[in-house]
């Protein structure tokens, strides 16, 4: 079959596809997913059968979705190992063509992230996390964690000083998925794929909702959060019966993530000598009253070297 062939072939899959969906805006997603993968299997070398069986898939999972049938969810999950089958790749080839590779991973991450935005269900989105928790290249995406995770990221100020116990305290099988494979030593990507997604969540905090042009480490509620983290980060390190819990890895994660921005704002208003900052010495105290200051202040070092180094060059 030759590239005319292919490519009227592939509008006829999508013209039926259209229909049996009677597909309206909201569900434009499905047809993006099977362009790109057709995208990335290339028009000459596109397996048509395969395809067909991958639409097929995308139609009974839209189907249960459509119908809001939570008695059917063993059978959405199946349906989304089906498509997962389908749409992987020979070990072989992924090693020996680097680019091929790329563009793999980065059509399966479009994949997994449309699927878990289309169900909320904890329970189907735990299933996909077990399917993915172990590949480094797919949990490398900040923006599947943020899905994974929007029940415990805050979006206000209330819930931001609340974001330490509820990851604490969480009990869904998404939150005990990420956190036992935390507990993994050899998932060092997950780690920092977590780390980073709280970097940016307490960037966020920092600056919208408190304005760090206006001396956001001024506002009391910012350095009791971040005297709770230090708190709990020395409970983490000693064992601490206190914190026994499930989820202690990924609230230690977001504890220390908090610290880690907190103290470079810091650094930032501190060094602007223009700037009126009246929390300073308090900020000081709390970290010279916890036992982790050598390690804190260790870290602020860093930074300011770095930022002195940086400036020189």
């Amino acid at each position: 079959m030759n590239n005319k062939d292919n490519l009227k072939h592939i509008n006829i899959i999508l013209k039926d596809l259209i229909q049996d969906l009677n597909i309206d805006l909201k569900e434009i997603y499905i047809i993006d997913e099977l362009l790109q993968i057709i995208q990335f299997k290339n028009i000459r070398k596109i397996n048509l059968e395969k395809l067909e069986q991958i639409r097929n898939v995308l139609v009974k999972i839209n189907y249960i979705i459509k119908r809001n049938q939570k008695d059917k969810m063993n059978e959405l999950i199946q349906y989304y190992y089906n498509l997962i089958e389908l749409f992987k790749e020979r070990e072989i080839q992924m090693e020996t063509d680097k680019t091929y590779s790329e563009k793999y991973y980065n059509t399966l991450r479009y994949i997994v992230l449309q699927e878990i935005k289309k169900v909320k269900d904890n329970t189907f989105r735990g299933k996909v996390l077990e399917t993915i928790i172990r590949d480094k290249e797919i949990i490398k995406s900040n923006f599947i964690f943020e899905v994974l995770l929007e029940d415990y990221l805050p979006k206000n100020l209330e819930e931001f000083k609340e974001i330490k116990n509820k990851l604490l305290n969480g009990n869904d099988d998404v939150i005990k998925t990420i956190d036992s494979n935390l507990g993994d030593n050899q998932n060092n990507i997950l780690s920092e794929t977590i780390l980073y997604l709280f970097e940016k969540i307490t960037c966020v905090f920092l600056d919208k909702y408190l304005n760090i042009e206006n001396n956001a480490l001024d506002d009391e509620q910012t350095l009791n959060i971040f005297k709770e983290c230090m708190k709990y980060l020395k409970d983490y390190m000693e064992n601490n019966e206190r914190i026994r819990n499930n989820n202690k890895i990924i609230t230690k994660l977001f504890c220390l993530a908090y610290i880690r921005v907190y103290c470079f704002v810091f650094i930032l208003l501190f060094d602007d000598i223009k700037r009126k900052f009246n929390k300073a010495e308090d900020i000081i105290e709390a970290i010279n009253n916890n036992d982790l200051k050598d390690m804190i202040k260790l870290y602020i070092y860093k930074v300011i070297y770095y930022r002195n180094t940086k400036n020189i060059n």
